[in-house]
């Protein structure tokens, strides 16, 4: 057995979910960085816009464009973190959580027709695999930190 090609299936896979679901939505309310970005954050309320362009693999000067688009649409805030007066910590607004909703509903519909030709079982067995995977690599980045 070969683990090469298994980083590219995930990168591939986890692409074309994200064109198609995006192609999909037919209120065009959010680009794909915009909804990413709002996802992550919903995981990650409080984190600094560098930690965010860490989560989205993006440059801080894309993900800042992404954030003030966001802002300007009263998607998301910044407020001031006490520790640090320089820096701003990202939280969502009420009509992101709205957003949220809709996306979520939309992602679901999207995995169950993508994942309907396996067996439940077998979806499982997925979900927990990467799960895993996640979970190996998320050490691995820790121990070299």
């Amino acid at each position: 057995m070969t683990f090469l090609p298994a980083g590219y299936l995930i990168t591939d896979v986890s692409r074309l979910a994200r064109q198609i679901f995006f192609q999909r939505r037919t209120d065009n309310q959010l680009t794909q960085s915009q909804g990413r970005a709002i996802g992550l954050l919903s995981l990650n309320e409080g984190i600094r816009q560098v930690e965010l362009a860490e989560l989205m693999d993006l440059t801080p000067m894309s993900v800042m464009r992404v954030v003030d688009q966001l802002v300007e649409r009263d998607l998301i805030e910044r407020r001031q973190d006490c520790k640090d007066r320089r820096a701003f910590l990202l939280y969502l607004r009420p009509e992101a959580h709205k957003q949220l909703a809709q996306i979520k509903k939309e992602s679901e519909a999207l995995w169950r027709e993508v994942l309907n030709t396996l067996e439940p079982e077998k979806v499982e067995v997925f979900v927990q695999a990467l799960e895993e995977v996640r979970e190996n690599l998320s050490a691995i980045k820790h121990r070299q930190n």
